[in-house]
């Protein structure tokens, strides 16, 4: 007897497999000073790398690591005397007494700047003269536009002399009893030095032009 062979198909299943890599973005922020992200799984309000896991478009694991950084805070202080005639927009308002004054301004990074004034007001020009030794008095600083001379008193033809702070000499003036004041409108802001040159003497003090 011949022996019949019979033959079966086996059918082959063909699989491809793809793996996606996981993919990884790097950010990084600023904030100010205060403020707070919520990354890494809560609010943060200190420097430093976080790490989040979200998903892509493929519906795998995507790590985002993100560097966070915080601006220092802006703290200015100044004092400012003022004749008691004069006043000045400090604090949310005019103000002419004595005492100390909070603003909050914007800074060149957008974050608050805050700015704390000594206001110092007095009712004669002695009375200032004694805390500075005789030393020049001007009326208002900072100033916008006139700068007043308060001490000493001119009684004669004087002479002012204005200094950026390189000390080279930008501005010259020709003051006398009737005329004690200096146009400064046309300075650019910044911190200057002017010298009055009297029968009396030399007086040098230092301004602020707004």
């Amino acid at each position: 007897m011949i022996p019949i062979l019979k033959f079966v198909a086996i059918p082959i299943v063909t699989t491809q497999l793809d793996v996606s890599l996981n993919d990884s973005v790097q950010m990084a922020y600023s904030l100010c000073f205060g403020d707070s992200a919520f990354i890494g799984g809560a609010f943060q309000t200190s420097a430093g790398m976080y790490i989040d896991s979200v998903q892509n478009n493929q519906g795998c694991d995507s790590l985002v690591y993100t560097s966070l950084s915080f601006y220092s805070q802006i703290i200015n202080i100044d004092t400012i005397y003022l004749a008691f005639y004069d006043s000045i927009f400090l604090g949310g308002a005019w103000q002419n007494q004595t005492g100390t004054y909070l603003d909050t301004l914007i800074a060149s990074n957008l974050c608050d700047s805050i700015l704390i004034t000594e206001l110092i007001m007095f009712a004669g020009i002695h009375d200032i003269a004694s805390l500075h030794n005789y030393q020049l008095i001007v009326s208002p600083n900072p100033v916008h536009s006139q700068l007043n001379i308060l001490y000493p008193i001119i009684q004669t033809d004087a002479k002012a002399y204005i200094y950026d702070v390189l000390g080279k000499r930008i501005n010259e003036s020709d003051l006398n009893p009737q005329s004690k004041s200096i146009d400064v409108s046309l300075l650019s802001p910044g911190t200057y030095f002017v010298e009055l040159i009297t029968s009396q003497g030399n007086y040098k003090c230092k301004f602020t032009k707004h």
